[in-house]
């Protein structure tokens, strides 16, 4: 039987996570230690003996895992061929690779005329700082805006004059959670 500890708790972003698989009795060659994201293959996670009972090791999370439960496996045998298999704790972590989305409203709403306008910028989840927001309009001029509020609903003042020109105008933005998506 093993116990299995992450450098972080649930959820995991991307990123490399350092790990020890401690095992209850000396084994007789590297454990076996795979990851398996939700509805995914496995991995395999190389290990490095510290001692005779801990395994290191670091678990990559890339951005092509699928969100949701993964799963720890693990497979030793002991020096006389008794094969264990059973992790004891820290079997399971969630896995987050979505990144934030957003949607604009706007007050007054559109068609926007001369003026200033509130743009309110909502995310899907929460920010680790203020996310990007710019406002390109129809004379293709791009104007960055100032965000204020968070972590998920973010405000900006936009002012509209003739220069904008008429037509349609899009917003970009950029945000990152604070799991790194």
């Amino acid at each position: 039987t093993g116990t299995l500890t992450l450098s972080s708790p649930s959820p995991l972003g991307p990123g490399a996570y350092f790990l020890a698989l401690v095992v209850c009795k000396t084994i007789s060659s590297t454990p076996l230690l795979r990851f398996t994201p939700n509805g995914q293959g496995p991995t395999v996670v190389d290990l490095q003996a510290s001692s005779p009972t801990v395994w290191t090791g670091t678990l990559t999370v890339t951005t092509s895992m699928a969100t949701g439960t993964g799963t720890f496996t693990f497979q030793g045998a002991d020096l006389v061929g008794n094969v264990g298999q059973i992790l004891l704790s820290g079997s399971t972590y969630f896995v987050d690779t979505l990144r934030p989305t957003g949607s604009i409203a706007l007050s007054p709403a559109s068609p926007l005329k001369a003026g200033a306008a509130q743009a309110t910028l909502t995310l899907s989840k929460d920010a680790a700082a203020a996310p990007n927001l710019s406002f390109v309009g129809a004379a293709s001029s791009t104007v960055t805006l100032s965000l204020a509020g968070g972590p998920r609903v973010w405000t900006a003042t936009l002012a509209i004059s003739t220069a904008t020109g008429e037509g349609t105008a899009v917003f970009l933005y950029n945000a990152v959670d604070t799991l790194g998506n």
